[in-house]
Order: structure tokens, then C-alpha cells, then sequence
């Protein structure tokens, strides 16, 4: 059975990632990321939601047979009922998509992440006697980050983090579905650019997966660029990819944890 992270569990849990995050305390995502998740005494629960705290998260959870959610959770919970998902927000997955003209992989705020998880599962697909992955959805169930230094063409560096230590039953997961695909114009996203920074998918499939289906104002699945971009089940049985900054959570963010042996 699915539930929040919440009451003594959730007060440990926030503790133990607080603890583990003082290795980062030099790169500022790591720091913001802290900032938009806490655990609430009133409530008695763990509130926010974002893809860096999940995978600080990780492996306390393990420790105690736990998890957090994969992409194939969100339509069973949906389908049978087990916890009102009417008003919150999940982080479930990142997306990955190849770089189209230069084929680096990165784009946007997320940049250096993106590039260096490209090469990462690039060069698991070599040793799989592959030459290239495509649009790739990777489950945060599992995942954890570690410090890596960042270099830029000047010649300087600064810390930063990658994801990386996926969890072998890690839900990975390579579909055309993934890919970008433009459904109409829709007044309400206002300038063109916005048409491809962000998109909202209807519902998802018993994989996880994105379904299209053009209804209203919901024109577009994923937006267009190369990058890495963070998947959250949004409130109201909606999907939506954004290429916001990893630190930011939705105030009504929530973590959902799941016996192991589910």
C-alpha cells in the first residue's frame, strides 16, 4: 500500500537527508533543493517535492525496505483507489532526450547534469554494443547524486552533481512517446517560447507512460528542446514535464514510499 512520507518515519527521514546533504553544501542546487522540502510538525508530514531531495532520500529508505514511487505506481494507485492523489504533486522520473544538432544532450538549467548523464548511459549503451540510446524516462526510484566537478570553457570549474547509481530495478525506459510532439496552438500558453518549455500529457499508461490525447487546452506533450527535464504527476489526473530548475517544489508536493516488496 502506497502512503506519504509522514509522522516519526518522515521526521527521521528529513533529519538523515539534512545530515547527508552537508557533503554538498558547496553546490547551491543541492542547498535550494533543502529549502523547498520540510518536514511540518502540524501536519506531521514531509511537505515538497523535488528529484534532489528524493535521491538524497533513496538510501535511508532502502535501509528500511522502503521506496519512493516508479512511473508504473501512479496508474495502479489511480485505477484501484488506494490514496486521493486529487491534490498533489509527485516527482517520479526525469527525462532524459538526446541533443538533436549537436547530439551533447543538454540544454536549459539543467545542463551540466544533462551532459553528464548522457554520457553516462551512453556509454552503457556502447558496452551493449549499441552506438546511441534515445529519449529515455528514468525512474527516481533508486537514483542518488554524487559531487563532480563541473568544467567550462574558460578553464573553470565549480562543483556540481549528477545522478547517477541507478538502482538495477530501476525502471528505465526508451519510447517514441517521449519524444516532443506539438498537438496545436492553445491562447493560454501566451508566447511562442512558452510552447516549448513545458507540456502536460492526460494520463499515463500501466508502464508509466505519457498518453496524448488532445482535449482542450492541453496541446502538447513534452517541450521541444534536447535535456533533462523532471516528470510530476500533477493534481486532477495530469501529467507535466517541465524544464524547471530541480531545486523547486509545488507547495502541495508530496512524497509518496512504498514497501519494497510491492
Amino acid at each position: 500500500m502506497p502512503k506519504y512520507l509522514e509522522g516519526n518515519l518522515g521526521r527521521e527521514m528529513d533529519d538523515k537527508v539534512r545530515t547527508e546533504a552537508q557533503k554538498y553544501k558547496n553546490i547551491s542546487k543541492v542547498e535550494e533543493a533543502l529549502k523547498s522540502v520540510n518536514y511540518n510538525p502540524k501536519t506531521g508530514m514531509v511537505e515538497g517535492s523535488n528529484p534532489i531531495y528524493i535521491c538524497l532520500l533513496n538510501p535511508f529508505l532502502s535501509e528500511r525496505g522502503l521506496r519512493v514511487t516508479k512511473p508504473s505506481d501512479l496508474p495502479k494507485i489511480l485505477e484501484c483507489g488506494d490514496i486521493d492523489l486529487s491534490s498533489i504533486c509527485v516527482d517520479h522520473s526525469l527525462i532524459l532526450r538526446p541533443g538533436h544538432s549537436n547530439n551533447k544532450g543538454y540544454d536549459g538549467d539543467n545542463a551540466f547534469q544533462s551532459f553528464a548523464l548522457y554520457h553516462e548511459l551512453l556509454q552503457e549503451a556502447l558496452e551493449n554494443g549499441r552506438s546511441e540510446f534515445g529519449t529515455t524516462m528514468l525512474s527516481l526510484n533508486g537514483a542518488t547524486i554524487h559531487q563532480t566537478p563541473c568544467k567550462f570553457d574558460d578553464g573553470t570549474e565549480q562543483p556540481s552533481f549528477v545522478f547517477g547509481n541507478w538502482n538495477p530495478q530501476t525502471q528505465i525506459i526508451e519510447d517514441a512517446r517521449l519524444n516532443p510532439k506539438y498537438l496545436g496552438h492553445s491562447k493560454f500558453l501566451g508566447s511562442p517560447r512558452q510552447m516549448f518549455e513545458y507540456g502536460f500529457f492526460n494520463r499515463l499508461d500501466s508502464k508509466g507512460l505519457p498518453i496524448i490525447e488532445k482535449t482542450g487546452k492541453v496541446p502538447i506533450l513534452m517541450n521541444a528542446h534536447p535535456g533533462l527535464f523532471r516528470i510530476i504527476y500533477q493534481h486532477s489526473n495530469r501529467g507535466f514535464c517541465d524544464t524547471e530548475d530541480l531545486t523547486k517544489s509545488a507547495e502541495n508536493g508530496r512524497i509518496l514510499i512504498f514497501e519494497t516488496a510491492d
